[in-house]
C-alpha cells in the first residue's frame, strides 16, 4: 500500500523537477555570450580573448617594450575599427603591469617621420628600424577579414631584433550595430596627401573600398567646381552620387551651398535642395581599378571664399541587392582660381 500511494507522488516531484531544470537551463542559453542567434562572439569578449592570447605570447618570449600599430584590412587601409582595436590593446596591455607599451601618438609620428611600412603585413627591415629607434622587443600588428557575419582579425607579433614573426592570435567578433557602426568608415593611411607645393592641394581619402581623390577646387565668379577621380578597389560595382541637401559644402565664413550639378563619368544629374522637381542622384558601373571623373558644381556662393571648410559628399553601392550608404568629408581645401 505504501508504495501504490508514493509513487504518483514521485511521478509529480519528478515531473516538477524536470520543468525546473528545463526552464532554468533555458534562461541560461539564452542569456548566454555563446548564442548563434545574438550574441556569439561580442566585441568585449573576443577583445579579451585576443589581449589574453597576446600577453601569454610576449609573456612566454620576454618580450616587455611593446609596440602596437593600428589594424589594417587587407588592402592595407585603416579603418576607425582598426584604430579601436589598436587602443583596446594597447589600454588591455598597459593595465597588466608586465609591459612598457608605446604611447600610439608618439608611434605614429615615429612612422610618419622616418617614412616606416607598419600596416598589414610589417616587412622585417622596418620592425628592426623601429626597434632601434623606440627599443622596443616587439611589434604588433594585424589584418581585419570581413567574413559576412563576423569579422575575423588575425594579429601578428614580431620580433624587432631579427624582424621575424614569433606568435600570432586570432579571433572572431560577431557583427552586430556596434561593430558596424566602427567599420563603417574607412581612414586611409594617407588621410590627406599634399603633393603640391603652395596653394594647390590633393586629397585622398578610402571608404569601402573606394578611393577618392580630390584633385582641386577651383572658383570662378560666384562658381566653385570639384573634380574628384574615383576608383572602385574592388569588383566592378555600382555606384551612386548624391546631389540634394545630403551632399553640400561650407565656406571659411560658415554659409552652407547645396550642388546645382553633379557628373559621374558621362552621367550627369542636375537639381539641388531647392529643385525638388530635378533627379538628385547620378549612378554608374564602376569597373574594378579604373578612374571615372566626378565633378561637383556649386553656383551662387560668396566669391570672396578661400577655403572650403568641409566639402561632404554622400554616396552609396549596394551589397547582396540592398544598398549602403555613406559620406565623405574632405576639410580645409584650398581654393584655386
Amino acid at each position: 500500500m505504501y508504495h501504490k500511494y508514493l509513487k504518483p507522488q514521485l511521478n509529480i516531484l519528478s515531473t516538477s523537477l524536470f520543468l525546473f531544470l528545463f526552464c532554468s537551463t533555458t534562461g541560461n542559453i539564452e542569456n548566454s555570450k555563446f548564442s548563434p542567434s545574438t550574441n556569439e562572439f561580442l566585441l568585449e569578449d573576443s577583445l579579451k580573448d585576443l589581449s589574453e592570447q597576446i600577453i601569454n605570447s610576449m609573456v612566454e618570449g620576454s618580450k616587455k617594450k611593446i609596440a602596437i600599430v593600428e589594424f589594417s584590412d587587407l588592402n592595407g587601409n585603416i579603418t576607425q575599427f582598426g584604430k579601436y582595436i589598436s587602443e583596446e590593446l594597447i589600454t588591455r596591455l598597459f593595465k597588466t603591469d608586465k609591459f612598457n607599451v608605446i604611447e600610439r601618438q608618439l608611434l605614429n609620428k615615429i612612422i610618419t617621420e622616418q617614412k616606416l611600412s607598419l600596416t598589414g603585413i610589417i616587412d622585417p627591415k622596418s620592425a628592426k628600424e623601429l626597434g632601434k629607434i623606440l627599443g622596443v622587443d616587439a611589434i604588433v600588428s594585424g589584418t581585419i577579414f570581413d567574413l559576412g557575419k563576423y569579422i575575423k582579425i588575425n594579429a601578428r607579433m614580431i620580433a624587432t631584433d631579427s624582424g621575424e614573426l614569433f606568435s600570432v592570435a586570432s579571433i572572431k567578433i560577431y557583427k552586430n550595430q556596434e561593430v558596424n557602426n566602427l567599420l563603417s568608415e574607412h581612414i586611409s593611411n594617407k588621410d590627406v596627401l599634399n603633393t603640391n607645393s603652395g596653394q594647390n592641394k590633393e586629397f585622398i581619402l578610402e571608404s569601402n573600398e573606394f578611393r577618392f581623390h580630390l584633385t582641386e577646387c577651383k572658383i570662378l565668379g560666384n562658381t566653385i567646381t570639384c573634380n574628384l577621380l574615383i576608383t572602385n578597389l574592388i569588383e566592378d560595382r555600382e555606384f551612386m552620387l548624391y546631389s540634394g541637401y545630403v551632399t553640400r559644402l561650407f565656406d571659411d565664413f560658415g554659409n552652407e551651398y547645396y550642388p546645382d550639378n553633379i557628373t559621374l563619368g558621362n552621367k550627369y544629374c542636375s537639381g539641388g535642395y531647392f529643385s525638388p522637381g530635378e533627379p538628385h542622384r547620378v549612378s554608374s558601373m564602376l569597373i574594378s581599378n579604373v578612374p571615372i571623373k566626378s565633378t561637383i558644381k556649386f553656383n551662387n556662393v560668396n566669391n570672396n571664399i578661400k577655403v572650403i571648410s568641409l566639402l561632404e559628399i554622400a554616396c552609396t553601392f549596394w551589397v547582396n541587392g540592398e544598398p549602403k550608404y555613406f559620406n565623405l568629408k574632405f576639410k580645409n581645401i584650398p581654393l584655386s582660381n
